[in-house]
């Protein structure tokens, strides 16, 4: 070890060392035998991508969702509606009726179709 390190440091490197060996126990981790940083290095890489690619397989879906329905406007769309079906005293469930219509059913089979690769399907209303 060096020999001008600070007394605070060498405390905890100390502490370290000493615990070191439980913890490992403990928590069964496996220790690696790196013989260069360009090795610990790989394997820090590999595991930034696994975490990066398994954050993109489970939030992709709702990423894709969300990014369809603010390119379509969805929500001020809706308020829009709304608030025009409100002012000619619309009931509730016709409201929901129409939004459902004529906004997010539109939405929901684009996205449903870029899903799956097959042509968006429209119906008349």
């Amino acid at each position: 070890m060096q020999t001008n390190v600070i007394a605070s440091t060498q405390k905890i490197r100390e502490l370290i060392l000493r615990h070191r060996p439980a913890y490992i126990r403990v928590s069964e981790m496996e220790l690696r035998p790196y013989t260069s940083l360009t090795e610990t290095a790989n394997y820090v890489a590999k595991e930034m991508l696994t975490a990066y690619h398994n954050n993109v397989m489970q939030n992709f879906g709702n990423t894709w969702r969300r990014t369809i329905n603010t390119l379509l406007n969805c929500k001020q769309r809706q308020t829009e509606l709304v608030a025009q079906l409100e002012a000619e005293d619309k009931s509730v469930l016709e409201i929901k009726c129409k939004c459902e219509a004529q906004i997010w059913g539109p939405a929901r089979r684009l996205k449903e179709s870029l899903g799956t690769g097959q042509p968006v399907t429209t119906t008349n209303e």
